[in-house]
């Protein structure tokens, strides 16, 4: 039976406000207000140009689109920079820029059956929004290397815009690479992905991205025994293939840790021979799966099976 939904608010960063902090927040949204408009205008120049009838209107068409767009979209942006009102700037921007394109069609002679054709359907599919939030995920996945990740965590398009039609590449990415420096808040974006946002898919890909890192930094049976619980805040995920492969990785874990916590000597060499004989059978099964996910399950069951077999109490 599936769990009722619960609203999880927007979560906010785990760090303590200071000056660095503060500066990094004014840059990245003096950088997202010009990202926004750049895309905005992009998107409105889609639509524009497809119903621009000769070379002179295309032209001028880009142009005043561009620089519309642009113009509107810092303004929005900026408004977002001093008042909280995120999601209601950004509906508001698109609204304006659907607007602001049929009407310029209309001014320069445009098929308007067509341009309004075309501006619906790109509302529709919310391209005003997802242009300027590709522009500006690519910009978070390239710059949050050289300083705090944390104020670009909570930057990510699902935190200002709940309803993201269109996929948007490196979000998965960037969210399984932060976790290993902050897992608390990466888990709080999670649950706020799922509970709040139509990005369900994003969170279980992150999640099962943040298990394969996790058992892949085990460097010892101890390591393998604890992986488990350290993993236990996250949710029953919807049944597939990968989660097969992963429940199995978590029950040979918990095998492992029954077997330090066991005092007799027989039973420890008994669950560890269990838990080689397993990975071995695993490593079969998915032998000839040739997708990244799996490539990398069958290299961490090889590691996990020479961890187990150098265990003191294998050989017993």
């Amino acid at each position: 039976m599936a769990s009722p939904r619960v609203y999880s608010p927007l979560p906010q960063p785990s760090s303590r406000t200071n000056g660095a902090g503060a500066l990094s927040t004014v840059i990245s949204n003096v950088i997202f207000t010009l990202v926004f408009g750049v895309g905005l205008g992009v998107g409105s120049i889609v639509a524009w140009n497809l119903s621009w009838e000769s070379a002179p209107q295309l032209l001028f068409g880009e142009v005043s689109g561009a620089i519309l767009g642009a113009i509107s979209g810092i303004a929005l942006g900026m408004v977002w920079v001093t008042n909280s009102g995120v999601k209601q700037g950004v509906a508001w921007g698109g609204i304006f820029g659907i607007v602001s394109g049929l009407t310029l069609a209309m001014i320069s002679g445009v098929n308007w059956g067509l341009a309004w054709g075309i501006g619906f359907i790109l509302g529709v599919l919310r391209v005003y929004f997802w242009l300027p939030e590709l522009l500006w995920m690519i910009l978070i996945f390239v710059v949050y290397r050289f300083g705090n990740s944390t104020p670009w965590l909570y930057k990510i398009p699902p935190c200002f815009d709940e309803l993201i039609i269109l996929p948007l590449p490196f979000m998965v990415s960037f969210i399984v690479d932060v976790y290993s420096e902050y897992p608390y808040d990466v888990r709080q974006i999670i649950a706020y992905l799922l509970n709040s946002t139509n990005q369900k898919i994003v969170a279980i890909e992150s999640i099962i991205g943040i298990v394969i890192y996790s058992l892949s930094q085990c460097r010892t049976s101890s390591d393998i025994a604890t992986v488990s619980p350290r993993l236990s805040w996250i949710p029953s995920l919807p049944s597939s293939e990968k989660v097969s492969i992963l429940d199995q990785f978590w029950q040979i874990s918990q095998a492992v840790q029954a077997s330090q916590e066991t005092p007799s000597l027989y039973f420890q060499s008994e669950f560890l021979k269990a838990s080689i004989k397993r990975l071995q059978q695993l490593r079969y099964l998915i032998r000839s799966k040739k997708s990244r996910f799996f490539k990398s399950c069958r290299k961490i069951a090889y590691y996990w099976i020479r961890i187990l077999e150098a265990t003191p109490r294998y050989f017993l």
